[in-house]
């Protein structure tokens, strides 16, 4: 059974949290430094926090607490970073990074809410030849939502890639 990699003490942390001071520094995110370090993103905040790290739109790592930290986000998310940018450049996952938007009441409707094609629409876009990809970007909806949409209005679906095959609800061509 691996044990994931050593504990980092003394001069090895100290050591590393430099390093990744100056990468951070460069401009490489707090998840890409995770990552090519094998280390969680929580643990490499902390060491940039060590390194003496004080990034202005990255409060978390400062012990801030979260109503202010969702306010930083929120001023960020509407000044035009998307939600996926301040997960990758905070660490925080990207579901917490949506919680903390709704918090400020800043994040957008969940896209299931705010379809921009009716149901009547989407199926008979479907039936003209859309894609369910397509349909998805043109709807706003996932693909996913689409094509359970779909199925739950008895559709049968096309086969990837191949509009004049069909498959039927359950999978099976």
């Amino acid at each position: 059974m691996s044990e994931g990699p050593a504990p980092l003490r003394g001069s090895r942390r100290a050591d590393l949290g430099r390093e990744l001071a100056v990468r951070f520094r460069r401009g490489e995110s707090v998840g890409a430094l995770a990552e090519s370090v094998g280390r969680s993103t929580s643990l490499v905040r902390r060491l940039l926090t060590e390194a003496g790290i004080v990034a202005p739109g990255w409060p978390a790592c400062l012990g801030v607490p979260e109503p202010e930290l969702a306010a930083v986000l929120a001023a960020r998310y509407l000044a035009g970073t998307s939600m996926e940018n301040l997960a990758r450049e905070t660490g925080i996952d990207r579901r917490a990074v949506r919680r903390l938007l709704e918090r400020a009441e800043a994040a957008p409707p969940p896209r299931s809410d705010r379809s921009r094609l009716t149901d009547t629409e989407l199926i008979d876009s479907y039936r003209r030849g859309a894609s369910l990809r397509d349909l998805a970007d043109r709807s706003g909806m996932s693909y996913a939502r689409v094509r359970e949409t779909l199925l739950a209005a008895g559709i049968t679906l096309r086969a990837r890639g191949n509009p004049s095959s069909t498959r039927r609800a359950d999978g099976r061509a």
